[in-house]
């Protein structure tokens, strides 16, 4: 059975739904007493990897459209993640009190994202390396036109340097951001097959299953082990690149076989970003208040409360910076 790349782009939405409930799972609070709910949490962070492989597509797309000026792609991808990443930053900070008192230098990395890359602080880490790659997506697309191989030889090379500098500082901080170059620019590259429609050979499919079962199986013994001192809680990054692929791979696939709609999916997509940057820090919020709820032991239906919260606050804030923008656009083209 071949399998057409595009699928993969007519079910972004639904796989971005898919990445953010993951995303939650690993935020939340929920006991994990049963060995499913734990092994759930603890490779829940891999809905990021979905992210950036989503996002890899989407640049190529972008870069298609038309000649695009730099100026014009940082301005669009900027003010996407920015306003939503601002607002929320100033309620959490200053609304709830998280940044009282914090001197200027202080306030600017937090605001601009350099918390993560001076200080290794991991809250909101995924917008300044979201930022990140856009930043370095212009001239990558530029060498990529010119000769794929190339652009992926001098990427990859400037990958491993830093990769290895990190080893050798022996600094982890930054591998959360390193470990996911590949799935990020590998989306750029399956971008380019979906644009032209190519197809994949059969045997990539079962190759697919296949590595899904070794990966699923490296994970679950990575969760048994994480804690001995030789194995490191970033390995597991590792394996998230094929893992993440691999299910991405059969379940555009599956999708596509039984005509699967998954609207509900496709609007969590649609409000990722904030979904993302709201849950935790609400979660927090709300946990402050009550403790727990008596009949409730495991926190299930406390993090299916706050969740639920969530979307609601996510979407509100989605349509107010959807129409804010609008508005603006009306005032530039009056104006």
């Amino acid at each position: 059975m071949y399998m057409h790349t595009e699928t993969i782009s007519k079910y972004r939405g639904q796989w971005m739904g898919i990445a953010i409930l993951l995303v939650a799972l690993f935020h939340c609070s929920i006991q994990r007493n049963h060995i499913a709910i734990a092994y759930l949490c603890f490779i829940g962070d891999m809905g990021v990897d979905f992210f950036f492989f989503l996002s890899g597509m989407g640049m190529y797309y972008a870069f298609q459209k038309k000649e695009v000026s730099l100026l014009e792609f940082y301005q669009k991808r900027t003010l996407r993640i920015v306003p939503a990443w601002f607002l929320v930053n100033l309620l959490r900070q200053y609304v709830f009190g998280a940044g009282i008192g914090l001197d200027l230098p202080s306030v600017i990395k937090l605001f601009t994202g350099f918390t993560f890359w001076l200080d290794g602080n991991l809250f909101y880490w995924y917008i300044p390396a979201q930022l990140c790659f856009y930043l370095m997506t212009p001239l990558f697309m530029k060498l990529y036109k010119q000769n794929k191989r190339k652009a992926g030889g001098i990427f990859a090379g400037v990958w491993l340097v830093l990769l290895a500098i990190c080893l050798l500082a022996h600094n982890a901080d930054y591998f959360i951001f390193l470990f996911r170059w590949p799935i990020y620019f590998t989306g750029i590259f399956f971008g380019d097959l979906a644009y032209h429609k190519r197809k994949l050979p059969k045997y990539i499919p079962w190759m697919a299953l296949v590595l899904l079962g070794i990966c699923g199986s490296s994970l679950y013994w990575l969760f048994h082990h994480i804690n001995m001192t030789t194995i490191r809680y970033e390995y597991k990054y590792i394996v998230f690149y094929p893992f993440a692929l691999s299910l991405c791979l059969l379940g555009s696939l599956l999708m596509e076989k039984s005509h699967a709609r998954l609207r509900s999916l496709q609007w969590l997509g649609g409000i990722t970003l904030e979904i993302y940057l709201l849950h935790e820090f609400l979660l927090a919020q709300f946990t402050r208040l009550v403790a727990d709820i008596p009949f409730d032991s495991w926190y299930i239906i406390w993090n299916g409360m706050v969740f639920v919260i969530t979307l609601a606050v996510a979407w509100a804030l989605h349509q107010g910076i959807s129409l804010s923008g609008r508005v603006l656009k009306l005032a530039k083209r009056n104006g």
